[in-house]
């Protein structure tokens, strides 16, 4: 429920202006290939189809591009409530995430797929995250645990040349800096100035493509700095029109059901 309302108000505010958007104007792109129709949009709106665009045509229909990803969080939120009750549970899902990882970054399975959008290779990036967030010696250990083997894979890979392969570099250096940077970010108390930029990112992820067809319906590019500058600025509106309208009112319901529902620190199976 909380993740729920988390992600969909945004959401549901891009992907209606995307639907006018598209009904209105003539839009050219291979995301929307395909004629929009009431199922075609259902399957937007229920957003995990989206990540397995590799399977069926849903990526051309697809009004927000970029939310594969999102297909994929909310995957994982189905899934950390079972995991988390049980630590040995989550070690195991770790390490089994962390050899689909490899056999995609090694391309024996594929890379692009496995290494960097499906859950099964990407589910213990996501406990990272609750191991990070536990901070206790076990979890510890199995925060050195990944970060040691996924430099390693990065060094081997670099040595055989495979680290070119799509999406490897970017997918294992995100992992080797971003570790630290959480661990440190979370220990800085945080300001009104990374709440400001906090609240408009998520705003910014969902609506950049929105303003992207929006200058091809004008009949412009962004192909100068002028209109680069414009793209940014209007993407940073859409993006705080979609929070202070929609997300902020519901937010104010969100914490008041976490008072009431949740415990001030979620119950984990990290000891």
């Amino acid at each position: 429920m909380d993740r729920f309302l988390r992600l969909y108000p945004q959401y549901l505010f891009v992907l209606l202006i995307t639907a006018m958007l598209i009904s209105l104007t003539k839009i050219e792109s291979p995301h929307l290939a395909l004629e929009l129709t009431l199922s075609r949009f259902i399957l937007n709106l229920m957003i995990v189809p989206l990540n397995f665009y590799m399977f069926f045509d849903i990526s051309k229909y697809s009004l927000i591009p970029q939310a594969w990803a999102l297909g994929n969080i909310v995957l994982f939120y189905w899934l950390v409530p079972i995991i988390l009750k049980n630590y040995k549970i989550c070690q195991y899902l770790t390490i089994f995430s962390m050899i689909i990882f490899s056999l995609a970054s090694f391309n024996i399975i594929p890379t692009d797929y496995y290494g960097y959008r499906l859950i099964p290779g990407t589910l213990f990036i996501f406990l990272c995250g609750s191991y990070l967030y536990d901070n206790l010696r076990t979890s510890n250990y199995m925060i050195i645990f990944i970060a040691s083997y996924v430099f390693i894979i990065f060094v081997v890979l670099t040595i055989n040349g495979y680290i070119n392969v799509q999406y490897n570099l970017e997918a294992l250096t995100g992992i080797i800096v971003g570790i630290p940077i959480v661990h440190f970010l979370s220990r800085v108390k945080q300001s009104k100035f990374d709440s400001f930029w906090g609240n408009l990112s998520y705003g910014v992820f969902l609506g950049h493509y929105f303003i992207i067809w929006l200058f091809q319906a004008v009949g412009q590019k962004i192909n100068t700095p002028i209109k680069a500058m414009l793209y940014l600025m209007l993407t940073m509106i859409l993006s705080a029109v979609g929070f202070y309208l929609f997300e902020s009112p519901v937010n104010t319901f969100r914490r008041k059901w976490r008072r009431e529902h949740l415990y001030s620190r979620p119950p984990s199976a990290l000891p």
